[in-house]
């Protein structure tokens, strides 16, 4: 199915469920109708991590539902499998202190991460939505993007992309381009900024309309 009524992307959650749950009521997602994709970043910083992933779990196996992988939670798994400690100072610290308490859950939950797409592609009437974590580097076509890039470039994407196609990402906080006030996504030609800075004093979970450019925000 193309003809969907809304396609709707929501950024960075980063353990904070209260907003999230918040913001879903608002949403009101039609699985029959709506397409809904995640832009990842579900866990650390906030103090709701084990919340967070149930919901994303349970509604990951809806109709028309696309989770994808962030950054966080590649740290996660290379902290795991590998034993890099990059996650442990990025916020990790919280998740793993809510999950070691569920072993279960914890492999669940690895499992359900390492499971996850890094990007998801779309064409709507000729036109292409591209869904990632962090971002694309314009010198490649989307469909050879580095697995590296699509949870973790910045400032190459940032200010170098100028593609035709409209790329729709999180990772960076809006507050962090713009002003540490500004707390609303960020349409920037054909790339969109979700992230809204979920654990920031000022920052809020945001879920966006690409068809129209709209979008909702938990209070």
């Amino acid at each position: 199915m193309t003809n969907y009524k809304r396609i709707l992307a929501i950024g960075d959650i980063h353990g904070n469920f209260t907003k999230l749950k918040n913001l879903c009521d608002k949403v009101k997602f039609d699985k029959e109708n709506d397409l809904l994709i995640f832009l990842g970043d579900y866990v650390d910083r906030g103090k709701e991590n084990k919340k967070v992933l149930e919901f994303i779990l349970n509604i990951s196996e809806e109709k028309n539902v696309i989770c994808l992988r962030g950054n966080h939670e590649q740290m996660m798994l290379e902290y795991i499998f590998n034993g890099n400690d990059l996650w442990i100072p990025n916020g990790g610290n919280t998740t793993i202190n809510e999950l070691s308490k569920d072993e279960e859950f914890f492999k669940k939950t690895v499992h359900f991460c390492s499971q996850l797409k890094l990007s998801y592609k779309i064409n709507i009437n000729d036109k292409v939505f591209f869904f990632c974590h962090a971002g694309v580097n314009g010198k490649n076509d989307l469909d050879s993007q580095d697995e590296s890039d699509l949870i973790w470039i910045r400032n190459e994407f940032i200010y170098n992309y100028n593609g035709d196609d409209t790329i729709i990402v999180g990772h960076t906080p809006v507050q962090f381009l713009v002003n540490e006030e500004f707390n609303k996504p960020l349409f920037d030609k054909n790339k969109y900024f979700c992230d809204t800075g979920s654990y920031l004093a000022n920052g809020k979970i945001s879920c966006v309309d690409v068809l129209n450019k709209t979008f909702l925000q938990s209070d």
